[in-house]
């Protein structure tokens, strides 16, 4: 059960505090079908995951939330996150960044990246160990949806130029690049 803290004005210009239980939803079950909701995990970004998590580099690419606790819009996009985080959590993993916490670590690393959030909300996607697209401001569902994939393609297609450019250099052919013009040598023993 989760408490809730309630402040009545009363006419007497005194105030009260009305406490009532609700519970928690992460014990909410959906009335038609039963089962609990689906919710992805956020974890919080400190100084004690940040370098295993967003520079281990590990397979999967990593969505910070940079948000405060007093911000309207960042409370707007959290449910938007969530849902998104869902859907994408086979290829990424959603962590939330509190700006006004005390990891100095976490601050040091995103603006050695330049990726230190000015306003907020911020969106910030980590691959392989660097911030690779920012967002600030709110964002539909649609538009992260865009976000995500087209910084996600960009890794794969990435992926296919450097398997083609090994295949590329097995068969012999060579290339050069200079400030205007690119030379080609092909047909090497």
């Amino acid at each position: 059960m989760v408490r809730i803290h309630a402040f009545l004005w009363v006419t007497s210009s005194t105030a009260a505090f009305s406490t009532r239980s609700v519970p928690a939803l992460t014990s909410s079950v959906h009335k038609r079908t039963g089962r609990r909701p689906l919710q992805a995990q956020i974890v919080d970004l400190d100084d004690s995951n940040y370098r295993d998590t967003l520079l281990g580099g590990g397979e999967k690419s990593f969505l910070v939330d940079a948000c405060a606790v007093w911000c309207g819009p960042c409370k707007l996009i959290e449910p938007i996150v969530r849902r998104c985080g869902e859907k994408w959590s086979d290829r990424l993993d959603v962590m939330r960044y509190d700006i006004e916490s005390k990891s100095t670590n976490v601050k040091m690393e995103l603006l050695r990246q330049d990726a230190l959030p000015q306003k907020l909300p911020s969106l910030i996607l980590f691959r392989d160990g660097k911030a690779v697209a920012k967002h600030s401001g709110i964002i539909s569902e649609e538009e992260l949806d865009d976000f995500i994939s087209s910084n996600l393609a960009d890794q794969e297609d990435l992926d296919k130029d450097i398997i083609g450019a090994a295949e590329e250099q097995r068969s012999g052919f060579i290339s050069f690049g200079a400030s205007h013009d690119d030379y080609m040598l092909s047909g090497l023993p």
